[in-house]
């Protein structure tokens, strides 16, 4: 997350969910410096990250299994059918029509809770951004739970980090990501995930 600032609830990249009072973490996808969260296919033979193979691992899961210390090349920009792609399968749209992923713990219809695995890798290069580069290599894995899916005008993907005492923790799937023992989950005061 760069140079983000935490807010006092421990959140990178503070925002609030919808209702304006909820605080979040945003994860921002932008084609500039700006972004806090970048994307991956787990490959670290070929730069070439595409939106077909993206949403493949949305709709399949991530076909291979990876361990802390490999590296992955890494590439930022909004990629716009992937956010949508997320957001159809969080709120059960598009493919996954009425069989959303995310559950709706408030009972008002709508998925507010859809706990992932998300990669933590080391810094790439100088700076933030994740252009295209070197390889970055995997650090280990932390699980996040999405709140909410912002497609347009932003793309945003609003949610909150979890540690292991937090009662939605045993919902993180790390299946496939060979991290088990230490290499997960937030153990900072503050998450930090790259810098």
């Amino acid at each position: 997350f760069g140079d983000y600032a935490e807010d006092y609830n421990g959140n990178a990249n503070p925002c609030y969910l919808e209702d304006g009072v909820t605080p979040a973490t945003c994860l921002d996808f932008y084609s500039t410096g700006n972004q806090i969260a970048c994307w991956t296919q787990f490959d670290g033979d070929s730069a070439s990250i595409n939106t077909s193979d993206l949403t493949g691992i949305i709709h399949d899961g991530n076909p291979v299994e990876v361990s802390s210390g490999q590296s992955f090349y890494v590439d930022n920009g909004v990629k716009t059918p992937v956010i949508d792609d997320i957001a159809d399968r969080f709120y059960g749209d598009g493919d996954w029509d009425n069989d959303p992923s995310g559950s709706d713990n408030d009972l008002d219809g709508k998925s507010d809770s859809w706990v992932v695995g998300l990669p933590v890798i080391e810094c790439q290069q100088d700076g933030d951004e994740c252009a295209k580069g070197d390889p970055a290599k995997l650090m280990g894995v932390v699980c996040f739970e999405i709140q909410e899916v912002i497609v347009t005008p932003d793309k945003r993907i609003k949610g909150r980090f979890l540690c292991k005492d937090d009662v939605k923790f045993k919902d993180c799937d790390l299946k496939g990501t060979g991290t088990g023992g230490s290499d997960f989950d937030v153990r900072a005061d503050f998450p930090v995930l790259v810098r």
